[in-house]
């Protein structure tokens, strides 16, 4: 048993429970019952749709769990829809705001050249 049990990576406990499971029920012991716990609030449907929002628009946290209670009446805490996030291989990065691309480019290529070569008008 003990051979078994380091193969397997579990307690002699746990092959000994199997064992005398198979000895009593035969096949039917390897079938899954009904497990105890708290039954999952998001359903891979609902996970389908929240990585459908991600990946068609930026999202925080609670615009996710907003876009959530209004299309199924879901309601869940941030830190779930985290840990499920994060299980789906999501990365939450801080928007940072700053100025467009062309204004920056634009003031950057100016620094290139001289002073007195150099002005800037106000937009019209």
């Amino acid at each position: 048993m003990k051979e078994i049990a380091v193969l397997h990576g579990v307690k002699e406990e746990t092959i000994r429970t199997h064992r005398r499971n198979w000895r009593h029920h035969k096949i039917e012991a390897i079938w899954e019952g009904k497990r105890s716990g708290h039954p999952r609030i998001l359903q891979a449907v609902h996970q389908a749709q929240i990585l459908s929002w991600i990946d068609s628009d930026t999202l925080n946290s609670e615009q996710i769990r907003q876009r959530l209670y209004e299309q199924y009446q879901i309601e869940i805490c941030q830190e779930t829809l985290r840990r499920f996030l994060r299980a789906s291989g999501i990365v939450y990065k801080r928007t940072r705001h700053s100025e467009p691309y062309r204004v920056c480019r634009r003031v950057n290529i100016l620094r290139d050249y001289p002073d007195d070569k150099t002005k800037l008008y106000p937009r019209n």
